[in-house]
């Protein structure tokens, strides 16, 4: 027996979608309001993954104004055909439905091509040479997903259908659709992302249906599993690996506690093995469990060697919010110089900011702060309005933190510490450490230890903010001035997972 743990790309990575090319996996999800976009993965073995950067990495790409934590870019889809890779995926805030093409996910992609269709979640299926575009749709005020002929060359659509109006679930979403043993399977989700989100399946002879719903729906759900820790899961997609075996990849959220029902990380990225019966997809006991016990092969044994940490560059972990002012960042192997001119409360624009994943429960994210004539720091930030930040600020010769407190309207702010500045003391070090329902913010000045708080998860976590992202870990600068940050660095559950000296 061989076993393995869910989630297999822990942190903010909802909406996956996967494909296969001969014996490597490629997997994308969704970024909403972060830059670069729709963060790409590599892998051998179904489990133990790469980054590869974004597949949205130049500001021609893709417009963030404006865009939120429930909005921007949304559920992208990775297929691969002759010779060809594709993700389509839906800008909420700017264009709608577009189509990004590569032939090398490592070198590039292309500028997006929009299609005019409605709804989100676009899906592609190819067969016969002509490509399908499936999607979201109202038809007649009734859920429903939407097929239609699609020129990925030009966006054009045409011989729209509607291919089916789901099992009876509120939000019909995420629609795939394969080709497999002469039936062509419909998989969707229902119940909505958060507590009773469910994986659905229809299946028909024909592209065009009928088709039935599978008599044994939802065929995922853990929504009325009181007392797990894993919830909320569905938007999946279907992979055959090498072996022949079937898998699923779908989102899914750790609560904080066994019955506290609060999330801060996001929707995370997990696996289960698939078999079919009876010509249905069956998934064992249709509940997702941290971990997984399996008498499978897994896919190949050797994972792919990580990035050394002096090859970590922005998209791989380090995000903007929106897109940046590249010209307020100085970024180089060992510092970052950051200039500012607005506040991180801001809604529209780029605030001066860059973040990292939480993801995990235990994280630790700390850096040394250099400010002159302005205030910077760390930040625990989920969106705008919900955030807990460090700040530092230079006065008359002191060093002045304060611990900041936005959890919506509410907004408190209070001066901690004032500390002579003492030559050969070295630089203030910020720090925030993540545990399991509370977030705690310290810091080093001038030989001394700072507590700065202990403070309650739950205000940021997406059941109180009503955001489909996780809480992400920054450095950022308010108000004229500049700040530099060295000796960056991240642990995740006590391993150092990079730095930069």
């Amino acid at each position: 027996m061989r076993q393995y743990f869910n989630p297999v790309i822990p942190g903010c990575y909802p909406d996956p979608s996967i494909c296969r090319v001969k014996d490597h996996y490629y997997l994308v999800a969704s970024s909403f309001e972060y830059f670069p976009g729709i963060p790409i993965f590599e892998s051998i073995d179904l489990i133990n993954w790469r980054s590869l950067g974004c597949v949205l990495n130049r500001p021609e790409q893709v417009d963030l104004k404006g865009s939120n934590g429930h909005s921007g870019i949304f559920a992208p889809t990775i297929r691969y055909y002759d010779g060809m890779f594709y993700v389509v995926a839906t800008n909420v805030s700017h264009g709608g439905h577009f189509v990004v093409k590569s032939k090398d996910p490592r070198k590039g992609w292309s500028n997006p091509i929009y299609i005019n269709q409605e709804g989100i979640d676009p899906s592609l299926y190819f067969e016969r040479k002509t490509a399908y575009l499936l999607s979201t749709a109202k038809d007649h005020g009734k859920d429903a997903i939407l097929i239609s002929k699609v020129n990925l060359d030009t966006g054009e659509t045409r011989c729209p259908h509607y291919l089916w109006h789901g099992d009876g679930g509120r939000y019909l979403e995420g629609p795939h659709l394969y080709k497999i043993n002469g039936f062509y399977y419909l998989l969707a989700s229902e119940g909505g992302t958060e507590y009773g989100h469910m994986l659905v399946l229809a299946r028909s002879r024909t592209l065009l249906g009928k088709y039935i719903p599978c008599p044994d729906n939802p065929i995922l759900t853990n929504r009325n599993l009181g007392g797990y820790e894993l919830q909320g899961t569905g938007h999946g997609d279907l992979i055959q690996d090498i072996n022949g075996r079937w898998w699923i990849v779908f989102l899914g959220f750790r609560q904080l506690g066994q019955y506290l029902q609060f999330h801060t990380l996001g929707r995370e990225v997990n696996l289960l093995p698939v078999v079919f019966r009876n010509n249905w997809i069956n998934i064992k006991d249709k509940i997702a469990r941290l971990k997984i016990v399996t008498n499978r092969k897994i896919p190949r044994q050797k994972r792919l060697k990580d990035k050394k940490q002096k090859d970590l560059k922005i998209g791989d972990d380090l995000v903007f919010l929106r897109n940046p002012n590249l010209k307020n960042y100085e970024l180089t192997s060992n510092l970052f110089k950051l200039k500012g001119d607005r506040p991180l409360s801001e809604r529209l624009i780029s605030p001066t900011a860059l973040f990292t994943r939480q993801r995990s429960f235990n994280d630790l994210f700390s850096a040394k702060v250099n400010v002159k004539e302005s205030m910077a720091g760390l930040t625990a930030y989920l969106e705008s309005d919900q955030h807990y930040d460090l700040i530092l600020e230079e006065r008359n010769g002191k060093w002045i933190l304060s611990r900041r407190l936005s959890i919506g309207a509410a907004i408190d702010e209070k001066v901690i510490a004032s500390v002579e500045k003492v030559s050969g003391k070295g630089l203030p070090k910020l720090m925030i450490e993540c545990k399991k329902g509370y977030y705690i913010l310290k810091a080093r000045i001038s030989n001394k230890n700072i507590n700065c708080g202990r403070y309650d998860a739950r205000f940021l976590s997406s059941e109180v903010a009503g955001d489909f992202t996780g809480v992400m870990l920054g450095i950022f600068i308010e108000k004229q001035g500049t700040a530099t940050f060295s000796e960056i660095e991240v642990k995740r559950n006590g391993r150092k997972l990079w730095e930069r000296f």
